[in-house]
């Protein structure tokens, strides 16, 4: 891995307030792959505030699936309101989105 990654072990419940709290990152690319509301919904509330103009977000499955209304768009939905992202690309065949933060 390059000198810039560093592997957190654990459940991200349980170290991204640490490591947020340590690194006071400026983020600008996420790529959620968590599928449950529940973390994707603890991972946008914590991470917002440190998200940049232009940041982008991937969603590996934001929509196209049986219940997705409840899983990372509901987490989407409840953090972010439509005035602060933008969609940018939507995958055809797959459950996949990109967004951009206004």
């Amino acid at each position: 891995l390059n000198k810039n990654v560093q592997i957190v072990k654990g459940q991200i419940q349980d170290t991204l307030d640490q490591f947020l709290a340590k690194h006071n990152p400026k983020i600008n690319f996420v790529h959620m792959d968590v599928d449950t509301y529940e973390t994707s919904s603890f991972i946008l509330k914590k991470i917002k505030p440190h998200l940049i103009k232009g940041a982008i977000i991937i969603f590996d499955e934001l929509y196209n699936f049986p219940a997705w209304d409840v899983g990372e768009y509901k987490a989407l939905k409840e953090n972010f309101t439509e005035e602060q992202y933008s969609f940018k690309a939507f995958s055809i065949e797959g459950k996949e989105v990109v967004i951009q933060i206004k």
